[in-house]
């Protein structure tokens, strides 16, 4: 018997810099997280096909409200950090996401770069359906690169 697990997260927003120094910014941002979830097991037995079901599938986009600090070092160099958070109760699914980063972003032009980050994401999702209810807990955490766009 074996398991997997896959998740797929399209994050955008658009933030407020309430306090903006010579180097460093402060940022409220709201925006739509759209993550997907899909978990399924697969089990063989000697002699008999093998047989794959599909436990858990949502697709949803959830808002979300945030935190960044900014810290220049350069004019193309920056530090970064974000802590996010959402809760949602959509139908059948309700839970709590969590997500927090730092790392650096290099931004050869005026509005757009790269960065390059560590990312922790937390979620507690539970799904009720027609007999049953299934309970969802999940962490990651690991490198992230991503494309950043700013105004």
């Amino acid at each position: 018997m074996n398991g997997k697990l896959e998740t797929e997260v399209l994050q955008a927003a658009l933030g407020y810099a309430f306090y903006r120094g010579d180097h460093s910014e402060f940022v409220i941002d709201l925006g739509v997280n759209y993550t997907t979830l899909k978990q399924s097991f697969g089990a063989q037995l000697t002699g008999l096909p093998g047989v794959l079901v599909t436990s858990l599938d949502v697709s949803e986009p959830l808002p979300t409200i945030g935190m960044f600090f900014n810290y220049s070092f350069s004019r193309e160099l920056y530090l970064t950090t974000r802590a996010g958070l959402f809760s949602f109760d959509i139908g059948d699914v309700d839970g709590t996401m969590f997500d927090c980063f730092g790392g650096l972003e290099y931004r050869p032009w005026q509005h757009v770069g790269l960065g390059l980050a560590y990312t922790l994401n937390t979620a507690d999702l539970t799904i009720k359906g027609d007999m049953q209810e299934t309970d969802v807990e999940y962490t990651y955490h690991g490198p992230l690169l991503y494309l950043v766009v700013g105004f």
